[in-house]
């Protein structure tokens, strides 16, 4: 590779390092929307609790891209999040459903198991352009294991 192709590839990333937390920003504020709404959908109050929790741990998960944005100068808004966009929606069309109990429990589920697997990806996503750029992936590495990962559980189960 030449050294105009590895430069183009770090400001590539470097651009991509500041793009990526505002989509995180903005998906994260869009699930702090649609948790009370998912929360009151579910029968069972063990996945209702787990809901709440992932909802009160949410703010503290928002701070993490702003907190990386600040720090590089930038603002925290951006662009709509349209992967999140569509996950809300999906799991808004499920709650607009006449299923049963136990059906609809499932189907939040499979919802909040998706949005999940988003916010892995986009975390691991910044984490890899952090190591690119020399920086340390650590701010980005798994938000909600530090304090809200107990209502994932529940919510995988």
């Amino acid at each position: 590779m030449s050294s105009k192709e590895i430069e183009y590839g770090e400001r590539r990333a470097q651009g991509l390092y500041i793009d990526e937390p505002k989509d995180l920003y903005n998906a994260e504020n869009q699930l702090l929307k649609a948790l009370p709404k998912m929360a009151k959908a579910a029968s069972s109050e063990e996945l209702r609790q787990g809901f709440n929790e992932h909802l009160e741990a949410n703010p503290r998960t928002c701070r993490t891209p702003r907190a990386h944005l600040q720090v590089l100068g930038y603002q925290s808004q951006g662009e709509e999040c349209m992967g999140m966009v569509g996950l809300v929606k999906e799991g808004s069309d499920v709650m607009g459903e006449d299923f049963d109990h136990a059906v609809m429990d499932a189907s939040l589920i499979g919802a909040a198991q998706r949005v999940e697997h988003y916010e892995i990806a986009a975390y691991g996503t910044v984490s890899e352009f952090a190591k690119i750029l020399g920086e340390s992936p650590a701010r980005f590495a798994a938000p909600r294991e530090a304090g809200g990962g107990k209502g994932n559980r529940r919510e995988a189960h």
